[in-house]
């Protein structure tokens, strides 16, 4: 069974400029050619910034697991930093 913390990937929650210290659980909910869909479960999502607009970002730990179909290569290192900024609901 994959573990998105352990095999894919390490994920940080940003609020304004500083990274919010929350535990939080992943699970992997589907992975296709096009897309991943990460669940997180927060511990206490009370904790979590409603003033603002969040953000996550994303390093990827082994982009190995990343081929793309047309090509066979793998994801390049310079791309294994990833944000998405987002609203997190109550």
């Amino acid at each position: 069974m994959i573990d998105v913390q352990r095999d894919i990937m390490d994920i940080y929650l940003i609020s304004g400029e500083e990274q919010i210290d929350s535990e939080f659980f992943l699970s992997l909910e589907e992975w296709t050619e096009t897309h991943m869909k990460i669940k997180t479960n927060f511990t206490d999502p009370m904790a979590i910034s409603s003033k603002s607009t969040d953000k996550f970002k994303f390093k990827i730990k082994n982009p190995g697991l990343f081929i793309s179909k047309a090509s066979g290569q793998t994801m390049s290192l310079n791309s294994t930093d990833l944000e998405q900024e987002t609203t997190i609901p109550r």
